[in-house]
């Protein structure tokens, strides 16, 4: 326990906590946009970034993973797929229990299974798909943007690459620019030393600016129905993109420049803790046929009881899963660790045939 104790201590005091800060802001405006998309409030929509800023910080985490070996990438592909899934499968099994205790599974449940789609009230778990698409993605960002660095060719990386990405993923049916949040979090994390980076987050804003102030003069000015227009969500989503980009340096800058750290670090602790738990169980709470809104007109009644709600489903989500993973990753250690006992053993025998070999 103490070991355990001592590495926690050495993993805080080693930790980015302004990208903490910045998930915490993003885990907010999550819950803030389904809440805001309750009310039918437009903001809502605005709101939602947070999903793309989680996509830039699992990309930014992500730099400078070493795959020496088919071995490492498989361990990293497994130990990330046990992360996300766990906690993912534990949840939507619990809430397929009560569906068929209370008689009413929704049309579609088994999509929520095989990750091909949603149903009305978790439309939210499309991100999981998309988040194991970008960890499989991770080791061939990790070399094309080694490739381009050492070849003095950033500008490839930084500009043809997501065109790349972007066009591979419509062939797919996959929104391109959800892919490429994450890669751009991982290719600035990757020049953050390069001698132009300043430059380089600096067109970031400008883009940003520019492509959502298009899109609100076509949308709220000329009140053009974006969507519906040919090639008219591309604009959508890479300015959403680019406001993500935006939204993440500003936290992250906010953080290191303006933020009281000493208490808020002990909060930040808990809310890396707890996130993805998070971000899972709130949806239900809000919207669909099962919101806790539904069946009370009290705005601030309705709003404690959905901070109960999460914080409880959150607690006990979390519980089980952590419980979950240990057990798989203690079996997998005894397991390598019995596997390395025979091949010592059978070093062993080797030798000892080889002594007993007439000289």
């Amino acid at each position: 326990m103490a070991i355990i104790c001592q590495n926690m201590k050495i993993k805080y005091k080693d930790k980015d906590y302004s990208i903490s800060f910045t998930r915490c802001i993003a885990m907010l405006f999550i819950v803030l946009c389904h809440l805001l998309q309750y009310y039918n409030i437009e903001l809502c929509w605005w709101f939602n970034v947070g999903v793309q800023i989680f996509f830039i910080i699992s990309g930014w985490l992500y730099f400078n993973k070493e795959f020496n070996s088919i071995k490492s990438v498989i361990k990293f592909y497994f130990k990330n797929a046990i992360k996300i899934l766990v906690d993912y499968y534990i949840y939507i099994s619990v809430l397929f229990v009560i569906f068929i205790a209370i008689n009413r599974v929704p049309e579609g449940m088994i999509n929520l299974f095989n990750l091909s789609g949603t149903i009305p009230g978790l439309g939210h778990l499309w991100f999981i798909k998309y988040i194991l698409i970008c960890y499989l993605l991770v080791p061939f960002f990790e070399k094309i943007i080694d490739f381009c660095s050492k070849k003095q060719m950033n500008y490839i990386s930084a500009i043809l690459v997501p065109v790349f990405i972007a066009l591979i993923c419509k062939q797919f049916n996959i929104i391109g620019a959800w892919i490429n949040c994450f890669y751009f979090g991982l290719l600035l994390h990757s020049l953050e030393d390069y001698k132009y980076y300043k430059y380089l987050t600096k067109s970031v804003y400008i883009t940003a600016i520019l492509l959502n102030s298009i899109q609100i003069y076509l949308q709220y000015i000329l009140k053009l129905d974006l969507i519906n227009i040919k090639n008219g969500h591309y604009l959508c989503e890479y300015a959403h993109a680019f406001l993500g980009l935006l939204c993440f340096y500003f936290l992250k800058n906010l953080y290191v420049n303006y933020i009281n750290k000493n208490k808020l670090n002990k909060v930040l602790n808990v809310t890396d803790k707890y996130s993805y738990d998070i971000y899972l169980t709130h949806h239900i709470f809000i919207l669909g046929s099962y919101s806790l809104f539904n069946n009370s007109n009290n705005f601030y009644l309705n709003l404690i009881k959905l901070i109960a709600a999460i914080i409880l489903s959150t607690y006990i989500l979390n519980f089980i899963s952590t419980s979950i993973k240990t057990l798989i990753f203690k079996k997998i250690t005894q397991t390598r660790a019995a596997v390395e006992r025979e091949r010592e053993r059978e070093r062993e025998r080797e030798r000892e045939r080889e002594s007993n070999l007439p000289k």
